[in-house]
């Protein structure tokens, strides 16, 4: 019988050290892209690499978004071929597929949760284990629940995954929590370091919260009795999804400019959506700009600056 094998999957788009381990520790190691591909290309594509006791020890230094870790009994050609088989998608009313980083440690979970017990099963094929290892959370998971229903050979003959209509409303709900989130932390987190309900911080100060909460996938909202109190926890998580949902129905998408029109409003001592003035509301919906270029116009206007 195979013993299990330790594989990792890294994302050379994130991890730039991962082709000095390559080069320098010559790791059992493949591209999952056709190997055929430019070298620039090549560069930034995700690779199945067998994690040798060298290897580990640089894991488990990296503080990126690198990749997932692999148990498996399977070879490397073989579990190379499976997973193939994931780097594209359909999506719900389009016809071609994209493309899918199954590997990123910020994603994966979320992507498991939404897909039935027959999916989960597919999906992991050889896998035996899947353990992620994310901003010093270590999560992984054999799902042995799900799987001992179904042979253990039985596989899908689709070619490709189908994410639902269903699917897909679930991950955007999950990734649009994880977002409020990370807007209530940018607000609570503000007020606290202010010692009180409105902002006294340079936007230089500011940039640097955003800049850690918006690369944070897990952002800390909890609430604490000595954190602040309960009124005012719910106060900001009110004030983030309201300003959120305001701007994704109104096409404002960038993360920055969401961030700087919270420090607009926090600036203005603005609690509530409800106190945002009108015109700039007007302002903002006005549909023959673009959606950036409103709050950017927005935000010039009123602070004098566009935040980077």
């Amino acid at each position: 019988m195979a013993a299990e094998k330790y594989y990792a999957v890294i994302d050379g788009a994130i991890e730039y050290r991962l082709f000095f381990i390559l080069e320098n520790f010559n790791p059992p190691a493949v591209c999952l892209y056709d190997e055929s591909l430019s070298p620039e290309l090549l560069k930034v594509a995700p690779y199945l690499v067998e994690v040798t006791e060298k290897v580990g020890l640089y894991l488990e230094e990296w503080k990126t978004c690198w990749g997932i870790c692999l148990h498996s009994k399977a070879d490397m050609k073989t579990l190379r071929q499976h997973l193939r088989k994931y780097l594209q998608v359909l999506l719900p009313d389009q016809d071609k597929p994209v493309f899918f980083r199954f590997y990123d440690p910020r994603n994966i979970w979320e992507f498991l949760s939404v897909l039935s017990d027959w999916e989960i099963h597919c999906f992991l094929g050889p896998i035996n284990k899947i353990s992620t290892s994310l901003m010093g959370v270590k999560h992984e998971d054999n799902f042995h629940a799900v799987r001992k229903q179904f042979p253990a050979e039985a596989c899908s003959r689709q070619k490709m995954l189908r994410i639902t209509t269903k699917q897909y409303a679930q991950l955007n709900e999950l990734f649009e929590q994880r977002y409020i989130n990370k807007l209530t932390q940018l607000i609570n987190e503000v007020n606290y370091h202010n010692g009180a309900g409105t902002i006294d911080l340079p936007y230089d100060s500011l940039s640097a919260h955003l800049d850690r909460i918006l690369k944070n996938p897990f952002p800390d909202t909890h609430y604490s009795p000595a954190y602040m109190d309960e009124e005012t926890f719910i106060q900001h998580k009110t004030l983030a999804e309201d300003c959120f949902y305001f701007c994704r129905d109104n096409e404002i998408i960038d993360e920055r400019a969401i961030g700087g029109f919270l420090y607009l409003l926090m600036e203005r001592h603005i609690n509530q959506f409800e106190q945002i003035p009108p015109a700039w509301l007007t302002a903002l919906r006005d549909p023959q700009w673009p959606g950036y270029y409103r709050m950017e116009t927005l935000l010039k206007s009123e602070l004098g600056f566009i935040p980077d």
